[in-house]
């Protein structure tokens, strides 16, 4: 049995900038004191694993890149959802349910199906999961009390922070509630903040110290600290843990229009025929204009340079609580094209003709704004890199790119304003005054560690082995210190056993 315990704070899309918001804020006392007791670390969402949400928070809690995980984003390269049923490796929960040992894990990554483990307890919701759901008695009780979905995907600005304040405080109370009635050896809490908050309202990215704060941000701020208060008066140690960063970028790469201007790429204003249909959210708000704009139309707006005053238009409605959204109606032609992007968020390509690779990677190498063009097999390792894009493409964020997947446009490169990841998160563990009284003594403070490195830090600590095919040890090795001893285990038979299993069952 372990001897220790260990609370885990996942907050998506954390970076340094938010960071030294929430502290100087003042509504977070507590996770300033932890702060300044604790050991800091800048997690690097780059290569061999995406700042993508799902690739990156599954390398998290597997401890393995992409190509042994088996997870390369929300979607497959032909479009379809990508679920637990292709990962490949297990998480920390259910390697400590191997071990015997009892852990909560509330939003895991990926999301769906969460397999039944003897002392592996789940909850999916409000992180990417429409319905909740759970896989143990000991937290069904939990459903009836989940805030509806519903409010979540309404606003498209900063009115989002109100909705999103409630289901911060279901995590709160769920917390509460099970380090009362228990004391797992490891209880992992992710939630979606501030990913989805900046997702939405991009002018705290601009200038976060000028920035008013919010009630509701304040809120979640203090919920979070309440978070953070009980982490560290239930378990001997906390880790907090962000899967990439955010930031605003000024440039951005066309990458399928670059692809269409060397003939890669043929379009279509055929819906059947493209290669990723018009999606729109559902919107609960009766106030919505969706409006769809043929291509020649968009070309004679760009002619008549009228897109300033459009915009404008756009804004002054709403203002009025008018909200219009624009669909223009060219898309990649899935039959015809033979190498694209199928969206920004898959971070490469799909190559159809395989002799191409070599002429495509030496194309994009000569285009300005991008920092990483490889392979798969360069990019990552293991049994699933196949899964990957073909061809890892990657901006250079560092310099103020970002890449999109738009085909119709004129400019390859162009100055723009937008916001998304940035592969810079963090990984904070402490109470350091604990930690050294368990032995463990780091090597080197600071400096930057990989998304796997993380599971490979948590497992030692807690004196259980971590898996035969673990990624990023020597980073471990050098966050531990040489007194902690890390042993290996090989978990993937169990695991895939348990696969076996649901499929059949559902079978």
């Amino acid at each position: 049995m372990s001897k220790y315990t260990v609370g885990v704070l996942g907050l998506d899309g954390l970076y340094e900038d938010y960071l030294t918001r929430m502290i100087e804020s003042g509504y977070t006392p507590t996770l300033k004191h932890f702060l300044s007791h604790s050991y800091t670390y800048t997690l690097r969402a780059l290569e061999p694993v995406p700042p993508l949400t799902s690739t990156s928070w599954t390398s998290i809690l597997t401890g393995v890149n992409p190509g042994k995980h088996g997870i390369p984003g929300f979607c497959d390269r032909n479009g379809k959802l990508v679920t637990a049923e292709q990962l490949e490796h297990p998480r920390i929960s259910e390697v400590l349910a191997f071990n015997n040992e009892e852990s909560v894990l509330i939003n895991p990554i990926p999301d769906y199906p969460l397999y039944t483990i003897n002392k592996c307890h789940m909850l999916s919701h409000g992180f990417f999961t429409a319905k909740p759901l759970c896989n143990s008695d000991l937290l069904r009780k939990y459903l009836k009390d989940a805030p509806s979905l519903d409010m979540k995907y309404l606003y498209h600005d900063c009115r989002v922070i109100t909705p999103l304040r409630e289901f911060y405080e279901y995590y709160l109370h769920i917390v509460e509630d099970l380090v009362a009635s228990m004391k797992p050896t490891l209880l992992w809490l992710n939630i979606d903040h501030p990913d989805h908050y900046l997702h939405r309202c991009p002018k705290i990215i601009l200038d976060y110290k000028g920035t008013k704060i919010h009630p509701d941000e304040a809120s979640i701020m203090k919920i979070i600290d309440k978070i953070v208060r009980l982490f560290l008066d239930n378990f001997d140690f906390m880790v907090i843990v962000s899967d990439h960063g955010f930031s605003a970028y000024s440039k951005v790469v066309y990458i399928n229009s670059f692809l269409r201007s060397k003939d890669y790429i043929k379009t279509t204003r055929n819906v059947e025929r493209a290669l990723v249909p018009p999606r729109f959210v559902e919107y609960a708000d009766k106030h919505v204009i969706k409006v769809r704009v043929g291509h020649g139309v968009y070309r004679a707006i760009k002619a008549l340079h009228l897109k300033g005053l459009l915009s404008k238009a756009l804004k002054l409605l709403g203002k009025m609580n008018i909200n219009v959204r624009v669909e223009k109606r060219i898309f990649v032609d899935k039959f015809e094209s033979k190498v694209y992007m199928p969206s920004k968020g898959y971070m490469g390509l799909v190559v159809k003709d395989r002799q191409l690779v070599n002429q495509v990677i030496r194309e994009l190498k000569e285009l300005e704004g991008i920092l990483l063009v490889k392979r798969n097999t360069e990019y990552a390792w293991g049994p699933y890199t196949s899964r990957l894009p073909d061809i890892v493409v990657m901006p250079n964020f560092f310099k103020g790119y970002i890449i999109s997947d738009e085909v119709d446009r004129d400019n390859i490169v162009e100055d723009r304003f937008t916001v998304w990841h940035h592969p810079d998160g963090v990984f904070i563990i402490g109470p350091s005054q604990r930690l050294q009284e368990a032995d463990m003594h780091p090597l080197e403070k600071g400096g930057f560690i990989q998304p796997y490195t993380v599971t490979n830090t948590i497992l030692p600590l807690l004196g259980i082995p971590i898996s035969h095919i673990a990624d990023g040890v020597e980073d471990a090795k050098r966050i531990l210190g040489k007194n902690i001893e890390i042993k290996r285990q090989n978990y993937i038979a169990k695991w895939k056993i348990i696969k076996r299993i649901r499929g059949i069952r559902r079978a």
